[in-house]
């Protein structure tokens, strides 16, 4: 009887063990299956890694590995990019929403996007990933990235802030603090985030620009151009060397200035008007004439005050080379802008064809300088010279109507009037229109600046009342 029962519990517990033989066994199987696709998600073979998950959930369903290959599965499928990815994931979260790994899967979906740049869909599942209980500087970097692309500053500025433990990530963050800072006007603090952004490997030029620009716009020319002498010296970024000649512009060191603007001319891809004009000037407050005409013409094709500006002293150029044909050019097209140097270039432009004696260009040029500067500083020099150019385009009606519309008239015009009304006084008798010819000769005695003028509109006035037989009026005169 106790050998029957010692057979029987021998063989339950051969049984038993056979059983945990299998188990084991089979845990085992189940094991290096899952180890070998970790194994390969690990070093980076995602498509394979995918397909070894795919075969271990299908051969284990419902098992201790079930939930942590469902997650490698769908993060292998986001990170080849692959179109199911992003529903895996869901799928994920859905089934096993208390896996460990539940919270970072919408963090690699979110970062699967920020690094497509598809900024609306990251910051969607960063929010879904319940972000306050993030602690990733990294991700929260990204999370305040993506947020300032969106133009949610806001809310880029709060995870910001809050970076503190890694250096780097606070340098670069500490970038986009000034730029946030900047744009709601605390210049102080903007300024300070700036300079320990400085230090950043992938912002640190962008927060040296942004702080020159802003120190700039202060009227802070030598910490600009100390800033960019020691965060960047000998820097080939064109808006780096833009700043330092235009700050050294603004203080009048203009030898240090061109060499700034030189290096930025040869390191833009298309430079400004305004930078050739600066360039120009440079050139010109140095008494480089050859310099400022080259810089000078390149700035003058601009069709705006720039180019007003560079061409009014361009003509000033030429005219000292006595190029006086271009510089009328130069000071005509100054002339067409409304800046503070519009009257000087007007005027400029008239003089100048004067001086060329195009007189039939002189009387439009003036005639406006009259309408639009009345009393500009040229008034009394503009009318003496339009009154010689009308008189020397031999038009003596038009020369008399004009100078008959003046209130004053200078010494020079008394004498051009006494000689127009004389010379039309002489057509009239030519024409044998002595009524005519007696009014414009006693126009003429009116002024009698020249002697021998006055004494021929006399005997002119005489010989006139003879063809008309009024010899007693002729005798007198």
């Amino acid at each position: 009887m106790y050998i029957k029962f010692f057979s029987v519990l021998l063989g339950i517990s051969i049984a038993l063990m056979s059983n945990s033989i299998l188990v084991a066994q089979s845990v085992s199987k189940e094991q290096t299956s899952y180890s070998k696709a970790k194994e390969l998600f690990d070093k980076g073979l995602y498509s394979a890694a995918r397909m070894a998950f795919e075969s271990h959930l299908e051969t284990y369903p419902e098992k201790a590995t079930t939930g942590e290959s469902s997650y490698y599965r769908a993060v292998s499928a986001v990170r080849l990019s692959q179109r199911d990815g992003e529903s895996l994931i869901q799928a994920y979260v859905e089934n096993y929403p208390n896996d460990s790994h539940a919270s970072s899967a919408y963090i690699e979906l979110a970062e699967y996007y920020y690094d497509q740049k598809s900024y609306k869909k990251a910051i969607a599942f960063y929010e879904q990933s319940e972000n306050d209980k993030i602690n990733n500087e990294l991700v929260i970097f990204k999370m305040g990235y993506a947020y300032f692309i969106e133009n949610e500053h806001d809310k880029a500025f709060e995870l910001l802030s809050s970076i503190n433990i890694n250096e780097g990530l606070k340098s670069d963050a500490s970038y986009f603090l000034g730029y946030i800072l900047n744009e709601k006007g605390d210049d102080q603090e903007a300024l300070s985030n700036l300079e320990q952004a400085f230090g950043s490997s992938e912002y640190g030029i962008e927060a040296l620009k942004l702080y020159a620009l802003l120190l700039y716009d202060k009227k802070e020319y030598k910490k600009v151009i100390d800033a960019i002498d020691s965060q960047a010296s000998g820097t080939v970024d064109p808006m780096l060397l833009k700043l330092h000649g235009d700050a050294n512009f603004e203080l009048g060191k203009y030898r240090l200035a061109s060499i700034s603007y030189k290096d930025y001319i040869k390191k833009s891809r298309k430079t400004d008007a305004a930078s050739y004009y600066k360039m120009g000037m440079c050139f010109y407050q140095l008494n480089d004439s050859d310099g400022a005409i080259e810089n000078f013409k390149k700035a003058a094709l601009a069709k705006d005050t720039v180019g007003a500006y560079a061409s009014y002293y361009l003509g000033r150029l030429y005219t000292s080379e006595d190029n006086l044909i271009f510089a009328a050019s130069a000071f005509s097209n100054s002339s067409k802008y409304e800046t503070e140097i519009q009257e000087e270039a007007l005027y400029a432009h008239g003089k100048t064809e004067f001086d060329l004696s195009n007189y039939a260009s002189v009387i439009p040029i003036f005639t406006q300088y009259r309408t639009d500067f009345s009393s500009g500083s040229h008034i009394s020099e503009v009318n003496d010279l339009l009154t010689q150019s009308y008189l020397n385009t031999n038009d003596y009606q038009a020369a008399l109507d004009y100078i008959e519309s003046l209130s004053y008239l200078s010494p020079k015009i008394k004498q051009a009037y006494q000689r127009v009304t004389y010379q039309k006084g002489t057509e009239y008798f030519n024409s044998k229109k002595f009524a005519s010819a007696i009014s414009l000769f006693n126009k003429s005695l009116k002024y009698p600046e020249n002697i021998q003028l006055e004494r021929d509109a006399n005997y002119w006035i005489g010989e006139s009342y003879s063809f008309e037989r009024k010899y007693s009026n002729a005798i007198s005169n």
